[in-house]
């Protein structure tokens, strides 16, 4: 292994990207102000049709970029959207934000753009979260997010500010610079997804009144609320509870109970789901009707010696980020430029240090970004106390790599000193974003070692 430490310069903070293989940020333990619950569902078993797929041939064309689904804001102004980005033929994307002339865009509000009250519209390649579709290339994912802001902003633009202090006396961790407090009336709790291009209508209520309205393309929906004072399930018949008190997100495979009572068909099926009550939500779901299975994978035997590689790290703390905008989205290369913008490059917006991790391999064995895929791995093994957290992130490989090509794997951690430690593996058996993979623990998810690294941030 080379290690090579580029001289300190200096941050923005946007998505984790790469050149070649981007990280798709599975776990950042540096995270403040928020509580996260993720729920993955696994099992896309029930299907409602017969469709059937003999092999992976996805009949959704790539690089499909659509507003799917709207609906009004509950307090007026510009209405709420829902954009499917067909990205790859077994991956697609969802953006949310502010909707106007049929473009995604975010509100220059509540600290976002300067307060400057203008419409900004977001790049496909802002405010998504991404999945692997079934065999036919329809996605199926459906999330929850908790007091977003009003604005639309995310990523380098946002939010701006924060949500009040959640209730029960919970302090919020302290904030790493004075942001401003949210206006109640600026929060929203907003439920989104996909239910697959069997699903033509889904029900909710707003202000005490039932809607049923039709969804979009593959059974695209958006649902926009006031913010509650706190969003509650209810896991078992005993009455145990799983609630989110502040921001927070909950994503799924399928659709679960909460916002969406019902879900109608096109074969005329009708799936009920219990609503909201003042205990919460009993847990239940709906099944992904017209999900396309995939043919039977037999994982390719793959040996450490095949799969073993150099790995070069390079390290760098910076408050200047430049990227290289590219119709890929995760193809984009991070690169510290503390005094000039490079041809074919763009400035991040600076913010406070950051330390900017690259590693670089040549692949030895191809990943088909379906099955296979390269994991990564990093984190802070030891080191002084830091007031911003150590940090870590875990993610995979998210296009296609062939052999012989150069690996980009990248990382923005807090600029912690210390002990840096990674690991990168071979999966066989996975799918881009599905990694398991700890740099402090043990493989034991199945994959063969790359190879592993360390540096010293002094």
């Amino acid at each position: 292994m080379q290690m090579r430490r580029l001289g300190k310069t200096i941050a923005c903070v946007f998505t984790v990207t790469a050149a070649v293989a981007s990280v798709s940020v599975a776990a950042k333990l540096s995270d403040a102000g928020s509580t996260q619950a993720v729920s993955r569902v696994g099992g896309h078993a029930v299907r409602l049709s017969q469709r059937r797929a003999s092999s992976i041939r996805p009949s959704v064309p790539v690089g499909i970029v659509r507003v799917a689904a709207r609906v009004p804001d509950p307090f007026g102004g510009l209405p709420w959207g829902l954009r499917l980005i067909q990205k790859r033929p077994l991956t697609a994307c969802l953006q949310i934000g502010r909707v106007r002339n049929g473009r995604i865009g975010a509100l220059g509000q509540d600290g976002s753009y300067g307060n400057d009250g203008r419409f900004h519209p977001l790049a496909a390649t802002q405010n998504f979260p991404c999945d692997r579709t079934d065999a036919s290339g329809h996605l199926f994912v459906d999330v929850f997010e908790r007091e977003v802001v009003a604005s639309g902003a995310s990523g380098e633009h946002g939010p701006g500010c924060v949500p009040n202090q959640p209730p029960g006396g919970v302090p919020r961790p302290q904030p790493l610079r004075h942001v401003p407090t949210c206006p109640r009336r600026d929060l929203r709790n907003v439920a989104y997804g996909v239910l697959g291009p069997d699903a033509v209508n889904i029900t909710y209520t707003i202000a005490g009144r039932q809607r049923t309205v039709p969804t979009g393309p593959d059974g695209a929906y958006i649902v926009v609320l006031p913010a509650t004072a706190q969003t509650c399930s209810i896991t078992s018949p005993g009455g145990g509870r799983r609630c989110l008190l502040s921001s927070g997100e909950m994503t799924a495979g399928q659709l679960e109970s909460g916002v969406i009572t019902a879900v109608g068909y096109r074969d005329g099926h009708v799936c009920h789901l219990p609503a909201p009550g003042p205990a919460g939500t009993l847990q239940a779901s709906c099944p992904n009707a017209g999900y396309v299975h995939f043919p039977r994978y037999i994982p390719p035997n793959v040996t450490p010696a095949q799969a073993r590689a150099s790995l070069h790290v390079e390290f760098a703390v910076t408050r200047r980020i430049c990227y290289q905008p590219n119709r890929n989205a995760f193809r984009q290369d991070l690169i510290p430029c503390p005094h000039a913008i490079p041809p074919g490059y763009r400035l991040g917006q600076s913010r406070t240090p950051t330390l900017l991790i690259t590693v670089t391999f040549r692949a030895h064995v191809a990943a088909d970004n379906h099955h296979q895929v390269y994991e990564f791995s990093v984190g802070r093994v030891s080191g002084p106390g830091c007031t911003r957290g150590g940090g870590g992130a875990s993610g995979t490989s998210m296009i296609p790599i062939r052999v012989g090509q150069l690996v980009r794997f990248q990382d923005q951690e807090s600029p912690c000193s210390g002990t840096f430690e990674g690991v990168i593996t071979y999966q066989p058996d996975g799918g881009d974003g599905r990694d398991t993979l700890l740099w402090d623990g043990p493989i034991r998810d199945g994959s063969v070692l790359v190879g592993r690294f360390h540096f010293v941030r002094h």
